[in-house]
């Protein structure tokens, strides 16, 4: 039923066969059409096939009439050459069998089948997969090949794709003239390393990314660009590479496989390092609970603790008490939010911890709780 899904052509049909390049393929299809028949009888019954049967030229006309008519309907002229793909040859392969599906019966009619050999119509079909298929991967590897040069010839990028998988086929499928892909690394397919994608080599492992940016560099190759692809990186991963990018001085960038069609390589942003999205703070909750409250943040010295204690007086506390075990640290962030007055204790002297309201009633902010519950005391 498949092959049958559509019964008509569609509209404007034949203002599209009109158009000089689909014309053009139309044409050149329907040839092969016709050749792959007289290709069939001569495989079939030898080089003197014309003296045997004369009217091979007759029934080639039938086939290739048939197939024009087919072309109506699976739509195979106006497929861009440069661009064929799988998909591409199953459509081949569909335009093909409904061809000679539809060519038997209607022969019949005509000849009852009595001369026609009985392998013809299975030659028929393979010889009319190849000359339509063929041509057209043809012109893709010329095309392919003629880019890759131009890659290597002009300014293109030359970029080093981390990731060997699906997402890196696409990627390099999708590439254009203005990039060119040196080799790929990979730590999931590590068994692919030495083969080839689309004409790129798999040149090495994750963790041998300098080692390949050096040989790449030593053939006049070096990337200008590490581009990640790939789903399921965690935020570890991608910081190890962003720290390995950092030490060959070479940008990384990443595209993202959420993003559907769009394969434009972006710089590393803040969820990549997380390996999930940037949570949304409810800001407005968090500054009702803060303003004209009493609070007390523990580790205020630290680098997280002082962050934390800058965004809460932007909130205005009505009073704000700064704990910490190192002297210089608590002095600092004292010093740098004096305007509000903040009551400084030494956690070292316990007896001496003074908070100047009863700690049950503060929000307390621990900036570290793990490392700093050994130093808190009981200031009852």
């Amino acid at each position: 039923m498949a092959l049958f899904s559509e019964i008509l052509p569609p509209g404007g049909t034949l203002r599209r066969v009109l158009q000089p390049r689909n014309l053009l393929v139309y044409v050149h299809d329907v040839a092969m059409a016709f050749a792959a028949f007289v290709a069939a009888f001569f495989l079939r019954l030898g080089p003197d096939f014309l003296q045997d049967r004369p009217d091979v030229i007759e029934s080639a006309l039938t086939f290739a009439a048939v197939a024009a008519v087919t072309y109506l309907f699976t739509g195979l002229y106006r497929h861009v050459w440069e661009y064929v793909s799988a998909k591409d040859a199953v459509n081949i392969l569909r335009t093909a069998t409904i061809t000679v599906l539809v060519f038997l019966p209607a022969w019949f009619f005509v000849t009852r089948l009595e001369t026609l050999p009985r392998s013809l119509p299975f030659i028929s079909w393979f010889m009319m997969v190849a000359l339509l298929a063929g041509p057209r991967l043809a012109f893709r590897m010329f095309k392919d090949r003629r880019s890759r040069g131009a890659a290597l010839a002009g300014d293109a990028t030359p970029i080093l794709l981390i990731g060997a998988g699906a997402e890196a086929e696409n990627f390099i499928r999708r590439a254009g003239p203005d990039t060119h892909i040196a080799g790929m690394v990979t730590e999931l397919y590590a068994d692919r390393i030495g083969q080839m994608i689309h004409g790129v080599e798999v040149l090495g492992r994750t963790e041998d990314i300098a080692k390949v940016v050096s040989n790449l560099e030593n053939r006049g190759l070096r990337p200008e660009k590490l581009v990640l692809v790939g789903p399921n990186i965690n935020g570890g991963a991608v910081q190890k590479l962003l720290d390995m990018a950092t030490m060959l001085s070479i940008p990384l960038q990443r595209v993202r496989v959420d993003d559907g069609n769009n394969f434009t390589p972006r710089p590393i942003v803040i969820d990549d390092l997380l390996g999930r999205p940037q949570s949304n703070l409810d800001r407005a909750a968090m500054s009702a609970m803060i303003r004209r409250a009493r609070v007390l943040v523990t580790g205020a010295g630290g680098s997280i603790g002082a962050e934390l204690v800058r965004q809460i007086c932007a909130e205005n506390p009505a009073h704000i008490a700064l704990v910490d075990n190192g002297e210089f640290n608590l002095y600092s962030i004292d010093h740098e939010v004096r305007a509000r007055a903040p009551a400084t204790a030494d956690l070292n002297r316990g007896d001496r911890v003074h908070l100047g309201f009863d700690p049950d009633e503060a929000h307390v902010f621990d900036s570290d709780g793990t490392r700093r519950t050994a130093v808190v005391y009981s200031t009852g």
